[in-house]
């Protein structure tokens, strides 16, 4: 259990007559006008000081940890957050533990008349709120989008009193899980229950036996969990782990979370990649459900976009080097063309440019540098950046290791060895973009391979005369046979 989890229940005099003399909604705070006051409690900026670029190395390669920190607020947060503020406080409306003389006190006082159709329509069926879906490829910030929303709010009310009688209860407001590493329906379970055991310190994932149990008793324990401590939305992370297209334990789980959100009475968001959107889209009646608050989904920024223009210059506010380095056009048109407008990889490789500046003791960095990191720490992932471009999803957690230590000595005295090959390397790539239209990524591929073949050659010039032989030979329609060493016989 953690009690700084825990707050006070503060009671909103609440102007939506529905919700009037209903604590569980009062209690939960409204963020604001999404026009006007969103975008301040979204955005997670750390504290900043010009004079810490003068700090020794340790602590300013400690600094560098804070951009791993930063989330610039997006229209996309926007939505995210009107749809869960929907789905709180719309979910709770079903599940008033006040008895309606409470409810009555409060309309009236309220100055509404309660008259017998208003009577009839508190005790009228209430549709159940869904939730929604939040998907994109890796990277793109879903979670974090998601947490920054939630972390609003408080995780868990402590009710004494309520209108002047006793009201005794923990209410829940938000809980996260992440999909279990065995991917099965009971593992998810068990991971709900064992969650709210955490923040709450009670024992429902303990109860009981669950190697053994039919599917109804995971449901109506998950469900009887959910209501005793008010659980007013669920977070389902990683949802992409338990589906498989074509499979029945996929529509197990989805027929699993429809259950759920119909026995429990509780919206349902879940956070995955585009493969788990194309498994419910399969099924209409599912798909309705699951989307019931519409479908969000997050891209990487594209360039020149007021997103793109608002997270570079958020981000380069982060810049530790002793030697200032503007953010010009080129310098921004490097990063983009090594990450693709992935947040994640962004960040990664501001930092890491970073790491490499200080150790190596240059204080600074140019867009040649830009690419030479990026070729030299994120190399491995090059082919899954690349299927980015094309909207598919790509495995970056490899990559969280490269915040834990920074760039070693070593690691700089190689890429110092390497620059002048990795230079020449980057300048016939530039002729390459600006002669014959290629992209930085295909023609930096291009000019390794000319560099590769001729290792004495550094002029750029000639360089050039033999990329053309090579993008003729490849552009022709029958292929020859090539060299041993992958380059056309032409070329040599």
């Amino acid at each position: 259990m953690n009690e700084d989890l825990f707050e006070d229940a503060a009671y909103r005099k609440e102007t939506e007559v529905l919700f009037m003399g209903n604590p569980l909604i009062e209690a939960v705070p409204y963020l604001g006008d999404p026009r006007t006051e969103y975008a301040s409690k979204l955005m997670v900026l750390l504290p900043y000081d010009k004079e810490d670029r003068n700090l020794g190395i340790v602590e300013r390669l400690n600094k560098l940890q804070y951009i791993k920190q930063l989330h610039v607020a997006s229209v996309i947060d926007t939505e995210i957050a009107m749809n869960i503020d929907r789905c709180l406080h719309w979910g709770y409306y079903s599940r008033n533990p006040m008895p309606m003389s409470v409810v009555q006190s409060a309309v009236e006082e309220a100055g509404y008349p309660y008259t017998d159709s208003m009577k009839r329509l508190y005790r009228s069926y209430k549709a159940p709120i869904y939730g929604f879906p939040v998907f994109g490829i890796s990277g793109v910030g879903k979670t974090c989008s998601v947490m920054n929303v939630l972390t609003n709010y408080p995780q868990v009310i402590v009710h004494t009193n309520y209108r002047g009688r006793p009201f005794l209860m923990h209410q829940l407001v938000w809980l996260k899980v992440n999909c279990p590493a065995d991917g099965t329906m009971k593992g998810l379970c068990h991971a709900i229950l064992q969650e709210i055991d955490n923040v709450l310190g009670t024992t429902f994932s303990t109860q009981r036996s669950y190697n053994r149990v039919s599917k109804d008793i995971f449901i109506s324990d998950v469900s009887a969990a959910i209501d005793a401590c008010r659980l007013g939305i669920l977070v389902i992370d990683d949802i992409q782990s338990l589906c498989r297209e074509d499979s029945p334990a996929s529509r197990e789980l989805l027929n699993f979370i429809l259950s759920l959100i119909n026995n429990a009475d509780i919206p349902i968001v879940m956070v995955g990649t585009p493969n788990f959107i194309k498994i419910i889209q399969s099924e209409f009646q599912q798909a309705k459900r699951v989307t019931g608050e519409g479908e969000v989904h997050m891209d990487l920024l594209k360039k020149g976009s007021r997103e793109w223009n608002r997270y570079m210059t958020t981000l380069w506010t982060y810049q530790y080097t002793q030697k200032a380095v503007p953010l010009t056009d080129e310098m921004a048109d490097a990063f983009y063309e090594e990450t693709f407008g992935n947040q994640f990889l962004l960040a990664i490789l501001y930092k890491l440019v970073q790491d490499n500046a200080i150790i190596s003791g240059t204080e600074s960095f140019t867009v040649q540098t830009v690419h030479q990191v990026a070729d030299a720490k994120l190399g491995l992932t090059k082919e899954e950046r690349a299927k980015m471009l094309d909207g598919e999803d790509c495995r970056l957690e490899n990559l969280e290791g490269l915040w834990d230590a920074p760039s070693i000595p070593n690691e700089v005295i190689r890429l110092e060895k390497q620059s002048t090959e990795t230079d020449l390397v980057q300048k016939l790539a530039t002729v390459l973009v600006s002669k014959t239209g290629r992209t930085m990524l295909e023609a930096r591929g291009i000019a390794r391979q000319v560099c590769a073949a001729y290792p004495t050659e550094k002029d750029p010039d000639v360089l050039y005369v033999y990329a053309k032989k090579l993008i003729k030979r490849s552009e022709k329609p029958t292929e020859e046979k090539g060299s041993a060493d992958g380059v056309p016989n032409d070329v040599h």
